[in-house]
């Protein structure tokens, strides 16, 4: 399958329009292609001089390609690089904002959740804790195939731009690709994994860690990569039946929207 048609078929279909646009910069390399034919077509239609003798066809072949736009000077040549490398940094530029945008949205959400775990524990023993652990521990797992997502939408992208960016070289006669890449595509956010890698340790780490609190089993998971503060330390005082009846609707509540149950979160609510 063609790469044209495989990242079609790869593409995330509610993050389409943020992928890089392979077809219309593979347009512009084909405009080179067209412009090669052309010239071909016009010189072998054109007469020879009078009284010269027909050229074999390797000789007209010859004459076609040293008028083909294929050196440096070209003008149209100049005009065409200077159209897909524009076009190019624009790509680059929506997916790059793209991954940015995805990758705040999961840090907050992860943060969200660690914050939730942290409510969960300090509740432990109490009714509904159980529950809460398992509606958690979905949650962490939907964030993970989320991130599992985003980090699809990186390695197509960037395959996409190797791809290109040879092609470019194959059809322009140029030597561009690697030293693209390395000043200008394998420098930007999206293209540096240290951020993603830490999102998905992290996860993994309190899924780790919740897997051991509901089997009753000391945590084994390390310190979590995402901060290195210790988590507060909770004190139990004896509380009031007043206090305790509050504690138990906070739990319900609790419960009701970690499920994404509205309509019960309504009726707990006096």
């Amino acid at each position: 399958m063609k790469f044209g048609k495989q990242i079609q078929f790869q593409q995330i279909p509610e993050w389409q329009s943020h992928y890089m646009s392979y077809k219309g910069l593979k347009k512009i390399i084909n405009s080179l292609i067209q412009e090669k034919a052309q010239i071909s077509v016009t010189i072998a239609a054109s007469p020879p001089p009078l009284g010269s003798e027909p050229e074999p066809e390797s000789q007209e072949a010859e004459a076609a390609a040293s008028l083909l736009p294929e050196d440096e000077n070209s003008t149209f040549l100049q005009s065409q690089k200077a159209a897909f490398f524009f076009k190019l940094e624009r790509e680059l530029e929506k997916v790059n904002s793209f991954y940015l945008q995805k990758e705040s949205e999961l840090k907050v959400r992860l943060r969200s959740l660690i914050d939730k775990e942290k409510v969960i524990l300090s509740r432990q023993g109490r009714p509904g804790t159980s529950s809460s652990i398992n509606s958690l521990k979905e949650a962490f797992k939907q964030f993970e195939q989320d991130l599992n997502k985003l980090q699809k939408f990186v390695e197509t992208n960037g395959t996409g731009f190797r791809k290109i960016l040879k092609k470019w070289d194959k059809r322009s006669k140029s030597t561009t690709k690697e030293l693209y890449l390395a000043r200008q595509v394998d420098l930007q956010p999206c293209f540096n994994q240290d951020a993603m890698v830490e999102l998905a340790d992290s996860a993994a780490h309190h899924l780790l860690g919740l897997d051991d609190i509901q089997q009753g089993r000391p945590s084994s998971a390390p310190s979590s990569p995402v901060s290195s503060k210790p988590a507060p330390a909770h004190s139990y005082a004896p509380s009031s039946p007043m206090q305790q009846q509050m504690d138990e609707l906070e739990t319900d509540l609790f419960n009701a929207l970690t499920a994404n149950q509205a309509s019960r979160a309504q009726r707990t609510v006096p």
